[in-house]
């Protein structure tokens, strides 16, 4: 039984831009009298915001909506959780196993940090980030070189599974935070580029439409979120100013000044406001680069997920997944983009809340985010509903979707450590046998280099408490046997060295 997403060749990565798209290219072609259906559309378990977003442009397409929990329908609308239970084989699902955990703020961290590691280069978008209380001491160790250097660095602090802007603090003296819940804790960009003054973020709406092979759309706009106090360099005296800081929506509205027309704006507008100075086809260029090499980071992980849930629900694979992000970014004053983080639930409201008197909210619809929000959904039910109509075929054709091929084979290292690392197990750890047979099976056992005796005490040296080796183990290993074979090089060149020896890797 297979034990993945929807299989495939992984060879390319899509982006297509999904915004301003007429219905006639996006047309699902229904008019087929001889395939003619209409797609069913489950929204018994999407959010209060989600049913009626969903709703509204499944019925615009002609789909037909079922708001109850049946077991006949096409397309299943999930909150957040993947139930395994209401679901048909083969049907889709708008949730991947595991996402919610893979996208939390400390573990996107350590994913993210694990890249920066092994590609120190090609990750340099990402802050430097902590997972927090674990890395306290290592979090020290740097503010206290930093501080060494003549700097005086801040900080962020995000709880892991937080939202809107809850709990979000900065500080600059560790010894200040008192905080035991888990996060993240991230170097701040100080440097932010403003507009009219104030600090800015943007939210970039992405959709995974298949795992395997990864095949994911961005949309051309989004919204950009606006601080409501001119923005200062932070000290001590303004660390505490959320509203000068913290770009978040629900933070924002609380203060007086808040308007929506200036506190939210598309980001189409933003770009044209920047355009003196700044290219938009420079920010898109970048934005794709910066989606790829995140998605390529968490794909192993994900891929584990779903072979978790497979195992342990008994059921039959694969999984026909894919998931709506919310890409949260930000520009420096040096035009450098920023990934600050992803949201694996990104809200579908087309509201806002207005404060009419102190403590007495009034809740009005909110135009910018129905125009975004909506033409995102059409265009993802759009995308899908051809999936399903064509299973196998190419859902880009007759659109003006951008094809851009995965120019990142090197970074794909891991996620060929993680099909070797399947290979060897029907499971998701790796006991004593399988990884001795391992080692016997690719010739790695030699009487001059690693002897039997060795390959014990590697994996005993690796291996959790339970006596098995993790998938991030199995990583070390493969480290420290490529340099039992050839000798110390770079992290990347000692995991690529072994790979080729086992003529695992496509290269």
């Amino acid at each position: 039984m297979a034990m993945s997403f929807c299989s495939g060749r992984f060879g390319f990565l899509y982006f297509h831009d999904s915004h301003y798209l007429t219905r006639h290219y996006l047309s699902l072609d229904l008019s087929c009298r001889r395939c003619y259906r209409k797609i069913r559309v489950n929204t018994a378990r999407a959010g209060p915001y989600s049913v009626k977003l969903v709703s509204q442009c499944a019925r615009e397409l002609d789909m037909e909506v079922v708001p109850r929990v049946k077991p006949d329908c096409d397309l299943y609308w999930h909150r957040r959780d993947y139930l395994a239970q209401e679901v048909p084989h083969g049907a889709y699902v708008s949730s991947t196993p595991g996402i919610k955990e893979v996208f939390s703020k400390s573990v996107l961290a350590s994913l993210l940090n694990r890249m920066q590691w092994i590609f120190p280069a090609e990750y340099q978008f990402y802050p430097r980030s902590w997972k927090f209380p674990e890395e306290r001491r290592e979090l020290d160790t740097y503010i206290k070189r930093k501080t060494e250097l003549g700097d005086s660095p801040t900080f962020i602090l995000k709880p892991s599974y937080g939202s809107l802007g809850v709990n979000i603090f900065l500080f600059k003296d560790l010894n200040d935070v008192v905080y035991s819940e888990s996060a993240v804790v991230q170097e701040y960009v100080s440097n932010p580029l403003l507009v009219e003054g104030v600090k800015f973020d943007l939210r970039l709406y992405v959709l995974i439409a298949s795992y395997n092979p990864l095949e994911v759309y961005i949309t051309s706009t989004g919204l950009t979120r606006f601080c409501t106090v001119p923005y200062e360099a932070p000290t001590v005296h303004n660390l505490n100013n959320d509203y000068m800081h913290l770009t978040n929506y629900a933070i924002n509205k609380e203060n007086s000044s808040y308007s929506l027309d200036t506190g939210k704006r598309t980001v189409a507008d933003t770009l044209d406001m920047l355009s003196e100075d700044y290219d938009a086809g420079t920010f898109w260029v970048d934005v794709k680069d910066v989606v790829a090499k995140t998605l390529i980071a968490v794909l192993p992980a994900l891929h584990i997920e779903s072979r978790s849930y497979i195992l342990e629900r008994q059921l039959q694979g694969p999984l026909c997944c894919f998931q709506l992000l919310g890409f949260d970014l930000m520009l420096d004053e040096d035009y450098k983009l920023h990934l600050l983080e992803v949201n694996s639930n990104p809200s579908q409201a087309m509201v806002y809340e207005k404060t009419i008197s102190p403590g007495v909210e009034e809740t009005l619809s909110s135009d910018i985010d129905f125009e975004i929000k909506k033409q995102f959904m059409s265009d993802c039910l759009k995308i899908i509903g051809r999936k399903i109509l064509k299973h196998g075929g190419d859902v880009a054709v007759d659109t003006s979707y951008s094809v851009v091929p995965l120019n990142y084979p090197d970074l794909m290292l891991l996620e060929h450590c993680r099909k070797l690392f399947f290979s060897l197990t029907d499971g998701l750890k790796l006991n004593l046998s399988d990884f001795i047979e391992f080692t016997k099976k690719f010739k790695l056992v030699t009487s001059e280099q690693f002897k039997l005796d060795d390959v014990h005490i590697l994996f005993n040296s690796l291996s959790t408490e339970d006596g098995l080796l993790s998938f991030e183990d199995f990583i070390l290993a493969l480290q420290k046997l490529s340099q039992r074979l050839n000798g110390d090089k770079s992290i990347r060149n000692e995991l690529w060295d072994i790979l080729r020896y086992c003529q695992v890797a496509d290269v």
